[in-house]
């Protein structure tokens, strides 16, 4: 029957190969849906991206050799789309690294990624915002202006949900319909 559920997986090495696991168990996010009188079961991490943009987002991750997180953005590797309305769960090979690896996030279409949260080799998940706060997505293009998201984080039954929204949202509560217009100055 459709639902989510988290539950834990035995993580183990293949023989003759050194252990390239830091965990002897990770948590696993398992989804099902029924879609056109079929049941799809997606298995993911317990890090989601959820997106209430118009435009899609592209997800990339870094991995660093250190503990230290310096971000490089030539370094990180584009790993999902996340489009409107929907999760992207991050796949189940990023936690059992034995590295340290930031997220990053870019708009699609001539932007580059920005940061928006890592993980330590032991699994600890540190957002780079200090608060639910703004992040910029600069223009690959010169003269074409940053577009900034808001990003916040959300934790339920064991599963990190990281939205990313528009920062600005306009609510008509009149009862007519009003115009209205945004400029940059």
């Amino acid at each position: 029957r459709p639902g989510g559920l988290l539950l834990p997986m035995r993580l183990s090495g293949r023989k003759g190969y050194p252990p390239t696991i830091s965990r002897e168990r990770e948590w696993v996010a398992w989804l099902v849906e029924q879609m056109d009188e079929k049941t799809v079961l997606t298995l993911g991490s317990s890090l989601r991206i959820f997106s209430l943009l118009d435009k899609s987002i592209e997800v990339g991750v870094q991995t660093c050799s250190s503990t230290s997180v310096v971000f490089d953005s030539k370094q990180v590797r584009r790993i999902g789309i996340v489009r409107q309305g929907a999760y992207f769960n991050l796949p189940l090979w990023l936690p059992v690294q034995q590295c340290t690896w930031l997220c990053c996030i870019r708009l699609v279409g001539g932007y580059k990624y920005a940061p928006i949260f890592h993980v330590s080799a032991a699994g600890a998940v540190h957002m780079v915002l200090a608060d639910d706060d703004c992040i910029e997505c600069q223009s690959l293009q010169h003269g074409v202006r940053s577009v900034w998201l808001a990003v916040t984080q959300q934790q339920d039954k064991g599963i990190l949900t990281v939205t990313i929204d528009s920062p600005m949202s306009l609510r008509n509560l009149l009862p007519i319909v009003i115009d209205w217009e945004m400029a940059l100055e």
